[in-house]
């Protein structure tokens, strides 16, 4: 099975509009605060720009004096201020569509990348998801074999995963080396259920895991990373930002920015082909329950207890692996080329590379895999069960059509048994969740309104095709408040 088979690619020019939510009168900024159109003045500051956190800056080239030994240090391409993710809204409508803007990237940040990298080597862990390909690329074009390219096969992939990667990336001329470390990382999530726990260990794991390899090949001083923007907000990261951005901001600067009408896009066709009332029932819960005043987001979250501070300042949402999850000492600098993208900016540098489209339009899946589809404990019996659920809800996905309408699609093992009964006879199995949703960027999204009939279908063949499942839920969660992963 080839890549393009096992992960369909997008069927339009602008596949990777695919799943966009439609938003435009409930708007929400990925901190859970709640607002209408006729509040976004109201939210931003008065020059349409946050205000940068003077201790954000990260380290650059000339900057390596900031960094004890031992300590994280970041390289991003020089010049990004300038031409790249800008920092308002009016200025990212100009530039993001401009596809010279991609081809300058790339040339400013192959150039950047050369002179930083010198003599000394570099590794990259390949996930075979958008963000670490095109970062792993974008590195090999500017370094070529100095870059050390290693597939970590942590035991928490999906089915058939590591072939289908490789095989990938052989027919782009690199060769991935492939470390089996299920073992390690199992031992090491032996007894850990709490989610934030969860990320650090496999973040520290991930680095570990590097150094033993780059100690096989001597003087590798850089770790390449794909890092991306929504990555480092939600792990509470000081960045430039542009406050106030709602959903409905976001759809319409991602439909100008693409090129297309956002009264077209799919989100919209989605909700049609489903029933018009579903999917306006979802943007409702997306940000009219909430209340309708202006303030209510924010009394919302003093209600809960939460700290109301500036918008402007990243809060907690969960702890990415290579970002929050990394631990304080580690051998390598970090090389994140793309940090200040998001995935729809990084699947057009994609673009700007020659990528095809099998590989920049796969659905999102997460860095720590499958442990934060298993609620609670990892074991190696939950990840079985939950692997051959995501390959029945693949096979469905798929052979319904849905796949291009989608943000992505995954199937949760919560840590719920449930009662049932099968031939007659009681049975006490595995609840499966499954999770689809409609998105521009992943920092807002809205459940997806999949059709009942597909439901159905989905839940009889996962209940059917696994005996230790008994039960499917879908879950209609919009983020906010809930994330799109479970953990």
């Amino acid at each position: 099975m080839t890549m393009a088979e096992h992960d369909k690619q997008a069927s339009s020019p602008h596949g990777g509009r695919r799943g966009r939510s439609d938003d435009k009168q409930a708007s929400s900024s990925h901190d859970g605060r709640q607002g209408r159109p006729d509040d976004k003045q109201a939210s931003k500051p008065h020059d349409g720009q946050a205000s940068r956190p003077q201790d954000s800056r990260q380290a650059g080239p000339h900057d390596r004096q900031l960094s004890g030994p031992g300590e994280k240090r970041h390289h991003r391409p020089q010049g990004i201020q300038h031409c790249g993710p800008v920092n308002s809204q009016q200025n990212r409508k100009g530039r993001q569509r401009n596809n010279e803007w991609y081809a300058r990237f790339v040339r400013d940040s192959i150039s950047h990348i050369r002179e930083t990298v010198g003599d000394s080597k570099a590794i990259v862990g390949v996930s075979g998801g958008v963000d670490s390909t095109v970062a792993t690329v974008l590195v090999h074009r500017a370094i070529g074999d100095k870059l050390i390219p290693v597939m970590i096969d942590h035991g928490l992939l999906r089915e058939g995963e590591v072939e289908l990667v490789v095989s990938a990336f052989s027919e782009l001329g690199i060769h991935l080396r492939v470390v089996d470390a299920g073992a390690r990382f199992l031992a090491r999530l032996k007894g850990v259920a709490d989610p934030e726990e969860k990320r650090k260990v496999i973040g520290e794991e991930f680095i570990r895991v590097f150094e033993d390899e780059a100690a096989k090949y001597g003087d590798v001083r850089f770790l390449v990373q794909g890092t991306i923007l929504s990555d480092v907000v939600e792990s509470g990261t000081s960045v430039e930002l542009a406050v106030g951005d709602s959903a409905s901001d976001i759809d319409e600067d991602i439909g100008e920015d693409i090129g297309e009408d956002t009264g077209a896009h799919r989100g919209k066709d989605v909700g049609k082909d489903a029933g018009e009332d579903a999917f306006e029932d979802a943007d409702e819960d997306a940000g009219e329950d909430t209340g309708g005043d202006p303030g209510d987001g924010e009394d919302k979250t003093e209600d809960a207890g939460e700290d109301t501070r500036d918008a402007g300042t990243p809060q907690l949402v969960k702890s990415h692996h290579n970002v929050g999850g990394l631990p304080e000492h580690m051998d390598f600098e970090l090389l994140e080329p793309l940090r200040e993208l998001y995935k729809e900016q990084v699947r057009l540098v994609g673009e700007a590379l020659g990528l095809p489209k099998s590989l920049i339009y796969r659905h999102p899946f997460p860095g720590p895999g499958l442990a934060v589809r298993v609620l609670g404990e990892v074991t190696k019996e939950k990840l079985d069960t939950l692997r051959k659920a995501q390959a029945v809800l693949d096979r469905e996905i798929l052979e319904s059509g849905w796949y291009d309408n989608l943000w992505q699609y995954f199937c949760v093992l919560p840590n719920v048994r449930t009662v049932g009964v099968k031939d007659g006879r009681r049975t006490y199995g595995h609840l499966i969740g499954v999770r689809a949703v409609l998105s521009s960027d992943a920092m807002v999204a809205k459940w997806a309104p999949i059709p009942h009939h597909v439901l159905d279908r989905i839940a009889l063949k996962i209940t059917e095709e696994i005996p230790q499942v008994n039960r499917v839920v879908y879950d209609i969660t919009s983020k906010p408040p809930g994330t799109i992963e479970w953990e």
